[in-house]
């Protein structure tokens, strides 16, 4: 279990709050259209990272001023943020991980955008609603995944180099490259 914060927070699935636990009062970090997910609290407890639109955000818990990390998140281009293969197939629950000393953010890009999509149909729905998923099949693309830094305080992301990996050796790869990438000087 973590250090005990002064506040917490507190989210639906477009919108992001702040419960102070001394006083109790809450206040909107961000609110929008679009869906939030992932949500992180930064290890010095003063800010608060997030996915949205396929870009990883930073917002402060002072101040509330919000800062995209990354751009050009798309459908295809992940970053910071996992497709269902990766939760389902490596047990990888995040894309994204905050350094000890909160000055970085380290994060996957994943590339699909040369694996094949299929249709799947919602069994839930009553129309029988089908939905395209990009699914890597036996033989066929696998996504193009990449290891970026970026820093809190602004600046590009920096490419970490990770060498050949492979399935075999993911976890050991992602952690030494996230590991060499959050201690780096840039």
């Amino acid at each position: 279990m973590g250090a005990r914060r002064p506040g917490d927070s507190i989210r639906r699935s477009e919108a992001l709050g702040w419960l102070d636990l001394k006083t109790q009062g809450i206040r909107t970090l961000v609110a929008g259209e679009e869906a939030i997910a992932d949500v992180k609290i930064s290890p010095d407890g003063k800010f608060v990272s997030f996915v949205r639109g396929h870009n990883l955000f930073l917002v402060s818990i002072a101040d509330a001023k919000e800062r995209v990390l990354t751009s050009g998140g798309t459908e295809a281009v992940r970053k910071g943020e996992l497709d269902w293969v990766y939760p389902e197939e490596l047990d990888l629950k995040t894309a994204y991980w905050w350094s000890p000393d909160s000055s970085k953010i380290a994060f996957l890009e994943m590339d699909e955008s040369k694996v094949s999509k299929y249709p799947l149909v919602d069994f839930a729905s009553y129309d029988g609603d089908a939905e395209e998923e990009r699914y890597p099949v036996a033989g066929g693309n696998n996504p193009v995944v990449h290891v970026y830094t970026v820093r809190v305080d602004g600046g590009n992301a920096m490419l970490i180099d990770t060498g050949e990996g492979t399935i075999s050796t993911f976890r050991e790869w992602i952690g030494c490259a996230i590991r060499s990438g959050l201690r780096s000087s840039a």
